[in-house]
């Protein structure tokens, strides 16, 4: 991810996940806080709970997720 965000190169990433991965971070980067994350069902936006206490997860596919510090 840290790849693709500084240099805009999508190696690693499945071809037909890139236009949903470059969606998910253009709200993340417009959010202005952990409130105005909002995306579709399937994004399955969640807070994660014990050890990741304080960490949401956005699911761009049912195997690849970024994690986020609120």
């Amino acid at each position: 991810m840290k790849r693709y965000i500084e240099d805009d190169d999508a190696k690693g990433i499945r071809p037909d996940l890139i236009n949903r991965v470059r969606n998910i971070l253009a709200m993340l980067i417009s959010a202005v806080d952990i409130d105005g994350i909002n995306g579709p069902p399937g994004w399955r936006i969640h807070r994660l709970t014990g050890d990741r206490a304080g960490t949401w997860s956005i699911s761009a596919s049912g195997k690849l997720a970024d994690h986020v510090r609120a």
